[in-house]
């Protein structure tokens, strides 16, 4: 399919669910019929990420429709939870002390836990940090970067995250050509400079059944995956 789309995730039930832009509906197709059908509209709201975590819940992340930055009180930048059948479950935007989560929420995912893990951008330039939230809500950590690596001439700038089947975050640092893994606690466990596997600007992460990284990777329009086997 020739479509742009804020991102799109793959139910248990092989459908793919995506959001194309400018990203006020939520669609699923069916891949034996190629049938789209339309499951939620958000509107006036933008669809941001998409996840659906083993657990069979779908974590969709919505902002107002102005402008990105800068974020103020009144603007909309929520996690929203659904359980089957497209059921609403709960709204994530504040935390105790009525602040704001989130800024600008890229990429979702979720551990073995239900730990909901997000990239979260607070600029234009994809500067950002990862947000942990625990399944009562609650903000679990915050990750900013490897405080010995990413400095000011190059901050942190993640563009999207997994979980591997031991609840390892891994992180694709984009500009700075690097993977983050942390541990359950947002510690750093280690860093691989993708350029030394010549993997250049990683952008995309996904783990397979067998459980290989898969990285995406653009340069000048060319765009590339890498099969990579994890060791964390």
């Amino acid at each position: 399919m020739d479509i742009k789309c804020a991102d799109f995730a793959i139910s248990i039930k092989d459908e793919i669910l995506f959001a194309p832009l400018p990203g006020n509906k939520l669609f699923s197709i069916t891949t034996t019929t190629m049938k789209t059908t339309p499951v939620l509209d958000v509107s006036p709201n933008k669809i941001l990420a998409i996840h659906l975590s083993k657990h069979n819940e779908l974590l969709i992340s919505l902002r107002d429709s102005g402008q990105r930055f800068p974020v103020t009180d009144s603007s909309t930048r929520q996690v929203v939870v659904f359980g089957t059948n497209y059921k609403h479950r709960s709204t994530l935007e504040r935390d105790s002390a009525g602040n704001k989560l989130f800024n600008y929420v890229k990429r979702i995912t979720t551990d073995s836990e239900k730990n909901i893990y997000v990239v979260d951008w607070f600029d234009d330039d994809d500067r950002g940090r990862i947000v942990s939230i625990d399944r009562n809500y609650r903000k679990r950590f915050v990750y900013t970067g490897s405080t010995f690596f990413n400095t000011q001439e190059s901050p942190f700038n993640p563009e999207d995250i997994v979980v591997t089947s031991r609840d390892t975050t891994i992180i694709s640092d984009c500009r700075n050509n690097a993977l983050h893994a942390l541990n359950t606690k947002g510690e750093l466990l280690g860093l691989q400079i993708t350029r030394n596997l010549n993997v250049l600007y990683p952008h995309s992460l996904s783990i397979d059944d067998e459980g290989f990284l898969l990285i995406g990777s653009s340069i000048n329009k060319d765009a590339q995956i890498h099969i990579v086997k994890l060791s964390v």
